[in-house]
């Protein structure tokens, strides 16, 4: 899902730390308090009593942190009457919020905790002052003490949040890639086989892809109208989705027929290399059962020959194992529509 939003200016981090330091977050303990988890965010601004103090001396080292899930938490049984008032009250400070989450923080390698339950909000990178944060984390405190929740932490991080509907598409690979043949249908490339979530027996083919333009990342594939309207479904007039309340008309990758198409090409190239193994299985039996003649040249390359179909045996063997995981992978990530949907109609 693609958000427009309008960046208001973010205030100057250095002299947001000369007027209001409890405010601030050094650059150290923003760059490195979330050490551990691989997407290497920074921090933003933080609640709790615990200062963060950075490591020295020649051994200093700092701690790994990983997430963990909280279980058992009077936060997981009112999330639902209590989520939506969090969001109220970061939009009425003008908090350009992305996720909220519950989370819980563990030393990475000891399992040990680290530190209480963390309402934990990713926001927008470079987009939320000191001042602001402040009065926005607070009021979620304030508002954690209404429910008699006092052990209770928030968080704010850089975040950027995109929404995938379904799995996303595959990355091309060279020609010598086990799966070369039979991937293509998940990959990128022009002419994808698409259809209507609403009418997945109805397909056509992608054109071209165009990009939005401006300060937009979209990207935006082309293609006819009546594979997604088709005539006998209702009048042929232009669609727009203009309102964010209604529901989108979303876009599979590979209609039913094309889906299953494309299982069955998995399969046939899995026998295909099932036959080319037991060939060349067969072939080394033989070339291992030659006699060795009298002639050196004929030696030489009968040990020529039987190497090289042991090469091509090898391949045959790594290439069926490939596709014997790539067939399970396709299976058990793309079988169902709503896994399959990778964008909507504009």
């Amino acid at each position: 899902m693609t958000f427009m939003v309008t960046h208001r200016p973010c205030c100057d981090h250095s002299a947001s730390s000369t007027s209001s330091p409890q405010y601030s977050v050094c650059d150290p303990e923003a760059k490195f308090y979330y050490l551990g988890l691989p997407s290497k965010p920074r921090l933003v601004y933080r609640t709790g009593p615990v200062p963060w103090t950075e490591p020295t001396g020649l051994e200093a080292y700092r701690e790994l942190k990983e997430l963990c899930p909280v279980f058992g938490h009077k936060l997981n049984a009112i999330w639902n009457d209590l989520g939506p008032k969090v969001c109220d009250i970061l939009d009425s400070i003008g908090v350009l919020w992305t996720t909220i989450d519950v989370v819980g923080f563990i030393k990475v390698g000891a399992r040990e905790s680290v530190g209480p339950v963390i309402l934990w909000i990713g926001v927008a990178p470079e987009t939320l002052c000191g001042e602001d944060a402040h009065t926005a984390a607070h009021g979620c405190l304030d508002l954690l003490k209404e429910f008699e929740i006092t052990d209770v932490e928030v968080e704010y991080w850089e975040s950027i949040y995109t929404r995938l509907a379904g799995s996303n598409l595959l990355k091309p690979v060279s020609i010598i890639h086990p799966t070369v043949d039979v991937r293509s249908p998940l990959t990128p490339a022009l002419g994808l086989f698409i259809a209507a979530q609403n009418t997945p027996h109805i397909e056509g083919t992608g054109g071209l892809y165009l990009a939005e333009g401006g300060d937009s990342k979209k990207v935006l594939l082309v293609t006819a109208c009546h594979i997604f309207f088709p005539p006998n479904k209702g009048p042929n007039v232009n669609y727009a989705h203009r309102n964010t309340g209604t529901p989108r008309h979303n876009v599979l990758l590979l209609g039913t027929k094309a889906f299953d198409n494309f299982v069955k090409s998995i399969k046939s190239t899995i026998r295909q290399h099932g036959v080319d193994t037991k060939y060349y299985n067969k072939q080394v039996e033989e070339l291992q059962e030659r006699e060795v003649g009298e002639d050196e040249r004929d030696n030489e390359e009968a040990m020529k020959e039987q190497k090289r179909t042991r090469e091509l045996l090898e391949d045959a063997n790594e290439t069926a194992v490939a596709l014997d995981k790539f067939h399970d992978k396709v299976v058990k990530r793309w079988s169902q529509l709503s896994q399959r949907i990778f964008g909507h109609i504009c």
